[in-house]
């Protein structure tokens, strides 16, 4: 949910001609089969500016790339250059995520852990794109729209995530 009104279409289009980020420009090939999995995957859609440009409470966003040492690169959403993040209403617990200090919290868990429970087990698991596993409501998805880094020649391209998106801040 957004506290602001809906963008005027001199907004949107100043958002679309600003366009990505410079580092989805030189990641366009990774995008392209990036997006091309999460659209298989029904986790993003990639229409046409010129068939949602009317959309109620549409929002354009930037997309980028952060490249990563030894590992493949990663997208992201600035929710927060386009005035999303500070847009939403900070519905949910200030603690419903915690970042950082994991070490201290696990070592906190085992030390207080109840001996007659026998001895405390650890798991790691690592959930692959665990946002991308929760729907978004149909009327949120125009307000996390996104630029979509085209080729010369193509129409401006915006992309919508249809399940939970990395960025949007507060989203739970």
């Amino acid at each position: 949910m957004l506290q602001t009104r809906p963008w005027t279409q001199g907004r949107l289009q100043a958002a679309l001609a600003r366009g990505s980020h410079s580092s989805a420009e030189d990641h366009l090939e990774f995008l392209r089969d990036e997006f091309t999995d999460m659209v298989n995957q029904a986790q993003w859609i990639v229409l046409p500016y010129s068939a949602v440009r009317h959309l109620p409470g549409l929002r354009l966003s930037p997309l980028g790339v952060v490249p990563q040492h030894e590992r493949r690169p990663r997208t992201i959403v600035d929710y927060t250059f386009s005035g999303v993040n500070p847009d939403t209403v900070p519905i949910a617990p200030l603690d419903a995520m915690q970042f950082g200090n994991t070490l201290p919290r696990l070592i906190r868990h085992l030390v207080l852990a109840d001996p007659r429970q026998g001895p405390p087990k650890l798991i790691k698991v690592d959930i692959a794109d665990g946002f991308y596993r929760i729907g978004l409501k149909p009327t949120d998805v125009p307000k996390l729209g996104v630029v979509y880094p085209g080729c010369p020649g193509e129409p401006p391209l915006v992309a919508f995530p249809i399940t939970l998106p990395m960025g949007w801040t507060n989203s739970p």
